[in-house]
């Protein structure tokens, strides 16, 4: 199943959800969600570079399909947030648009995740507090729903 990283994932065990998305792709699999886990695991364990290597990674390869599509724009953010770029609105922008479109990515928390500490980190606690608000209506609301 593709779908063991990504229970680990969610429960927050990212060493696990790591090694089984690493099996995943070793096993030639070339679901593109496996480099969420890969990504934002290694982010949420502090380990950027790492992080950073499997954002970069993903957007090497040459995939053309929309979900991918969507996918990317969420490692380019990872990316941006890593390299402590101030200006990431326009990609929040971009991404929030198309969250209904994608609600079978589950993007919502690493995405959520990301926007609170980039404002966190840039002392724009309104800001971080709204993020940290949707997030918390996502879990309540959203999640549990499939």
């Amino acid at each position: 199943g593709r779908m063991s990283p990504w229970c680990e994932f969610l429960q927050g065990k990212d060493q696990q959800a790591i090694e089984y998305a690493l099996k995943g792709k070793e096993m030639g699999s070339t679901f593109p969600d496996i480099y969420i886990v890969l990504a934002f695991s290694n982010y949420r364990l502090g380990q950027f570079d790492l992080a950073c290597q499997f954002a970069q990674e993903f957007m090497n390869q040459d995939r053309a399909d929309q979900r991918s599509g969507f996918i990317m724009l969420f490692m380019k953010l990872l990316l941006q947030v890593l390299k402590d770029e101030s200006d990431i609105l326009y990609l929040e922008e971009q991404i929030l648009s198309l969250l209904p479109a994608f609600r079978a990515v589950e993007i919502e928390i690493p995405f959520y995740t990301l926007l609170a500490d980039h404002y966190k980190k840039h002392k724009d606690l309104v800001k971080a507090l709204e993020i940290q608000d949707r997030l918390i209506y996502y879990l309540e609301h959203d999640f549990n729903q499939h």
